[in-house]
């Protein structure tokens, strides 16, 4: 599908380290390592597709500074 790989290339040229649909197809997704970058790929897409940012959850090891 043209309009897949459209979505997918912004965001790989928006710095995304991964881009991918999901099995479903209704989706497409995609990796960052940054906040900032996520939202300003999420930014070039026309205002009538739904977006929606997620931070990583930390597991509670994360969360009291253990590794």
């Amino acid at each position: 599908y043209e309009e897949v790989s459209i979505i997918k290339n912004i965001m790989l040229e928006n710095s995304a380290l991964f881009s991918q649909m999901s099995g479903t197809g209704s989706t497409v997704y995609g990796i960052f390592d940054n906040l900032y970058d996520a939202k300003h790929a999420a930014e070039l897409f026309p205002k009538n597709y739904f977006t929606h940012l997620e931070l990583p959850k930390l597991n509670d090891r994360e969360k009291i500074g253990h590794r």
